[in-house]
């Protein structure tokens, strides 16, 4: 297992980084500022929870497990990126939708939404 930490908060959302060498360390202090044991941040961790370790003036300071994060992220990519191949656009109007939903149920072949059919 490997952990990453979140360094700030920012506008844009959460920075993580590779905690590397110092993931011993940042493990005890999770597990003294949850105060539980080393072991179960460690499950925790394994389990797709992100864990407290601190807090700092910009917020708390959580850990997460990389790998687990990676899949979390791929499987929100595949699902956003699903979502747009079903995106039309009217060649009429301009107006936008779902294939198989209004405004494109019931010829989408068509190009055109079913107000300008």
């Amino acid at each position: 297992m490997s952990i990453e930490y979140m360094t700030g908060v920012g506008m844009m959302g959460a920075t993580y980084a590779a905690c590397g060498t110092r993931e011993p360390e940042f493990v005890d202090r999770a597990a003294k500022w949850e105060r539980i044991s080393p072991d179960a941040v460690r499950q925790q961790l394994e389990a797709g929870v992100y864990v407290q370790f601190d807090r700092g003036d910009a917020g708390p300071y959580f850990l997460r497990d990389t790998e687990i994060a990676a899949k979390a992220r791929q499987t929100a990519d595949a699902a956003f990126n699903a979502r747009q191949r079903g995106k039309l656009r009217c060649k009429k109007c301009g107006q936008t939708g779902n294939r198989g939903d209004y405004p494109f149920s019931t010829l989408p072949s068509s190009g055109r939404c079913d107000d300008c059919v």
